[in-house]
C-alpha cells in the first residue's frame, strides 16, 4: 500500500488550497490560496475528488481550470481519493496539468506539461515504479514522449511514499520549480 493515507478530507481540501499557492498571481503582499471542492463520484467503492476551481464551477471537475502567475498559462489540480475503510482514504492520484490558453474555447487550450503520482499503480517494472512515484509528462506537441513517464523521485520512492506529510512537502516543492522552470518560461 501506498501509505498516503489521510482521516479528515476536509483538512486535505484546506491543504491541497496550501499547495496550489506557488503557482498562483501575486495578490497584495502575497499569492491567493486557491478555493477546493470535494467531489463524491458514483461507483461501487466509494470515491472522492479534492479539485481546485477558480470560482464555484459545477460541470465537470476536469474542466476546472484556476490562473497561474503567468495570465495566458491555466492549470488544473485534482487528487482522486479511495475508501480504505470508514475511517480514511487512500490517494489514488494526483495530477496537477499545465495548459496554454489561447482564447475562451476548449479548444483554443493545449495542455504542454503534467505532474502526476499514482501510487496505487501495481507492478514492480521500471515503467510501473515511475508511474507510482512523481512523475512528468511533457505534453507539449502531443507525440509518442507525451505518454512517458519521467521520474522525479525514483531512487527515494519509498520516502515520497511513506505519508501524506512527506507526499505534500514533496509535492509542494515540485511545484515551486515548476513555478520557475515551466510556467514563467511560458511567460
Amino acid at each position: 500500500m501506498s501509505g498516503i493515507v489521510v482521516d479528515h478530507l476536509e483538512r486535505r481540501a484546506a491543504t491541497v488550497r496550501e499547495l496550489l499557492v506557488p503557482i498562483r498571481p501575486a495578490q497584495g503582499a502575497g499569492r491567493r490560496e486557491v478555493a477546493t471542492k470535494l467531489v463524491f463520484l458514483p461507483g461501487a467503492k466509494r470515491t472522492a475528488v479534492i479539485a481546485a476551481q477558480e470560482r464555484r464551477d459545477e460541470g465537470p471537475y476536469r474542466d476546472w481550470l484556476i490562473r497561474t502567475c503567468v495570465s495566458h498559462v491555466w492549470a488544473h489540480y485534482s487528487e482522486k481519493w479511495i475508501e480504505d475503510n470508514a475511517h480514511s482514504w487512500e490517494l489514488r492520484q494526483a495530477a496537477l496539468h499545465l495548459f496554454v490558453v489561447e482564447g475562451p474555447r476548449e479548444d483554443m487550450r493545449r495542455e504542454v506539461f503534467a505532474l502526476h503520482c499514482e501510487p496505487q499503480h501495481e507492478g514492480n517494472s521500471i515503467s510501473a515504479l515511475c508511474k507510482r512515484g512523481m512523475h512528468v509528462h511533457v505534453t507539449a506537441g502531443r507525440n509518442e514522449l507525451s505518454h512517458a513517464h519521467v521520474p522525479l523521485h525514483l531512487k527515494d520512492l519509498e520516502e515520497v511514499l511513506s505519508s501524506a506529510e512527506a507526499f505534500t512537502e514533496l509535492f509542494k516543492a515540485a511545484i515551486r520549480v515548476i513555478e520557475v522552470e515551466v510556467v514563467a518560461r511560458l511567460g
